[in-house]
């Protein structure tokens, strides 16, 4: 987010400063459900900024002095993040929980001081999933980091290209970035309503959606509005100033209703991010040429927001995460967290950033260093963490023991992996002498379940195969706006081709997805949308459940349905801070979604010897209360996952049930 300097456009900085409260307002859970477009904002804005710099300096001397180019970079944005990123990875080992979440902080804390975020991030899950990541902000600066390292050799190569051929390097630049832009947008707008999903699921075991969000290549286009806005302005600016005030109210308008009424859920960027795109390219082709926008813009507060938008940024989710963490139940944890967040970056901005920015007497080979010093030293803190995260954990001993994730189907590169990156050598068990197979399919719940299918397919001499997606269950339909889990299911009906099972286990959630919706819902539904009433969510999800059952019996198949355990209450949320987790148990009685569901599935099948069904509830929770733990030790890791020793009470159900489906056959 390179700053701009306040003589050439002060307006400017307001925009930043509207780009940063936009963010601000929509982290902190206020009323701008679509404040997220803050970042389209920056990298229009970082377009033309970075585009006059680069064009001006050619214009000037005939070339780019690249290496002064990114010396001024390192000196601008490498400081105050790797402050930031130190800070928050020291706050992490104090605050996160030691499971997990620790764990992901520290390896998307390497991730950012490599410029790599956006792409760390894509291939863990969509940024709405991400929230409990202190520095799940930080893909914005790897997607303009990634930008200043590839722009600047376009300008030149471009501007070397026009001086040999005695036309405008700005025309030039204009054609190449209006082809490149165009191109980006149409990449950005196909993967956002979710094409080339198989390819996607096979190269990046993502969706299109999430790889649209945070590469790079699918946001091309909106740096490339804000350059071509530049490169127009730059030749027009005389002739604007009739309609600059109307055009500059509808643009502020434009992106007010954007943060308004554009929804997170929205396949977004996409077309839907073009809205406030266009707008801010407006703002700026018209802003200098209006005197109302200039009061408003440039005036002293609105340049202000904008000179500390950049460390304001950095500062405020950090915060917001680690103050919900500590005050779960307190509603304006996240604002005030926010509004806090300005003094550290007020801090940031007087000490730390302005001071070397402005500092001429820095040599080139000191600014290297410094440069050198803002990666290692992230990197070198990470690592430190590390160690110490082993240390914490070792403190909770007990709870390591119940949380640490130690599900066969995960330690063997069984889960979350689907077409080349399934591995047959370590997701199949040979026994010595058997040609029964018994495969394992199903969402996070089938991995949950993996300990127990496979010591009971090993007890009984049967050769065993698994293979499970998080939140893609072996359903007809596959849950909204979740493209790759309709690749999960064809590949695990492929696999059931391929392997000739025996018997299919299938192990799904069930409720939970009358919360997430199906993406094609029961026909009889006006209009094809999920329903809202919960029956009829709840029939929708048997009916989906069912289906794919009685399509596996048509591959003379038998099955074996494991139903969806019980939930069960108590927060993983534990930290040196927060060192006891909350723990209350529950009447089973009260779970009515759960249990309709499984009992509608299991009237489904009701005198079909070639279907077998497992309802686990009186084994987990025997007395009708249901705890993560039993008998004193822990037999869940999460809300409504069973660990390894709670998987293993299973077994000798489902070793009798797959004994009695393999003598039928």
């Amino acid at each position: 987010m390179e700053n701009v300097d306040k003589h050439f456009r002060g307006d400017i900085q307001g925009i930043r400063g509207l780009a940063v409260f936009l963010v601000l307002a929509y982290h902190s859970g206020l009323i701008l459900p679509g404040g997220f477009i803050g970042v389209d904002v920056f990298f229009v804005v970082s377009g033309f900024v970075i585009t006059k710099v680069l064009t001006d300096e050619l214009r000037l001397t005939g070339q780019v002095n690249l290496r002064g180019f990114y010396l001024r970079r390192v000196k601008r944005l490498l400081p105050s993040l790797a402050l930031v990123t130190v800070v928050t990875v020291a706050l992490s080992l104090l605050v996160l929980s030691p499971f997990g979440a620790q764990q992901d902080l520290l390896s998307s804390s390497r991730a950012t001081s490599l410029f790599g975020a956006n792409y760390y991030f894509m291939l863990q899950d969509s940024y709405e999933n991400l929230v409990s990541n202190p520095l799940r902000h930080m893909w914005s600066l790897s997607v303009e980091e990634q930008f200043y390292l590839i722009f600047p050799f376009l300008v030149l190569t471009v501007g070397s290209i026009s001086k040999r051929k005695g036309i405008s390097s700005l025309n030039s630049l204009s054609l190449v970035t209006f082809v490149l832009g165009f191109l980006s947008f149409l990449l950005c707008y196909g993967l956002s309503v979710g094409r080339a999903s198989r390819l996607i699921a096979e190269k990046f075991q993502t969706t299109p959606e999430v790889v649209a969000f945070f590469s790079m290549p699918t946001r091309v286009w909106e740096f490339a509005a804000g350059i071509l806005a530049y490169a127009i302005w730059k030749d027009k600016r005389e002739l604007l100033e009739r309609y600059a005030t109307l055009f500059c109210f509808l643009g502020v308008c434009a992106i007010i209703w954007s943060a308004f009424f554009l929804k997170p859920e929205e396949a977004f960027p996409g077309l839907a991010a073009a809205v406030p795109v266009v707008a801010t390219s407006v703002l700026l082709f018209f802003g200098s040429s209006s005197l109302f926008f200039q009061r408003v813009f440039a005036s002293r507060i609105a340049v202000f927001s904008g000179d500390i938008s950049y460390s304001l940024y950095l500062w405020h989710w950090p915060l917001i995460v680690f103050a919900e963490l500590l005050w779960p139940s307190n509603v304006a944890a996240k604002p005030l967290a926010a509004m806090f967040s300005v003094f550290p970056a007020i801090a940031s901005y007087r000490y730390l950033e302005d001071p070397l920015r402005k500092n001429l007497k820095l040599t080139d080979r000191k600014v290297l260093a410094i440069g050198v010093l803002c990666i290692v030293l992230p990197i070198s803190v990470t690592s430190v963490g590390e160690n110490l995260n082993s240390s914490i954990q070792d403190h909770f001993k007990e709870l390591k023991v119940g949380w640490v994730e130690k599900r066969s189907a995960v330690l063997d590169g069984c889960y979350g992996k689907i077409f080349k990156e399934w591995k047959d050598v370590n997701c199949i068990n040979y026994a010595k002498s058997s040609n029964e197979l018994i495969l394992l399919v199903g969402d996070s719940q089938a991995a949950s379940a993996s300990d127990a299918v496979k010591a009971a397919a090993g007890e009984l001499g049967m050769n065993f195969a698994n293979s499970s997606y998080p939140g893609c269950p072996m359903f007809e339909r596959s849950p909204r706006n979740a493209e790759v889990c309709k690749q999960s299911v064809d590949f695990h009906l492929s696999l059931i081709d391929e392997l000739e099972p025996s018997v299919v286990v299938i192990a799904n959630a069930g409720a939970r997805y009358t919360m997430s919706g199906l993406e094609i819902a029961r026909s009889e539904f006006a209009g094809g949308s999920f329903p809202s009433d919960l029956v009829e969510k709840e029939i929708s999800v048997v009916e989906s459940y069912a289906d794919m059952v009685r399509r596996i019996l048509r591959k003379s198949k038998k099955v074996l349905i494991v139903l969806e355990p019980p939930q069960v209450e108590f927060s993983k949320q534990i930290s040196l801070l927060r060192p006891n987790p909350k723990i209350t148990s529950t009447r089973i009685g009260d779970q009515e979604s759960r249990i309709s569901i499984n009992a509608q599935i299991a009237k489904e099948f009701v005198g079909n010897d070639n279907v077998s069904v497992i309802n686990i509830d009186d084994l987990v929770c025997p007395t009708g209360l249901c705890s993560p733990k039993l008998d004193g030790e822990w037999i869940y890791m999460e809300n409504s996952h069973l660990n390894s020793e709670g998987s293993l009470l299973l077994k000798r159900r489902i070793k009798d049930a797959l004994f009695l489906q393999t003598k039928a056959s």
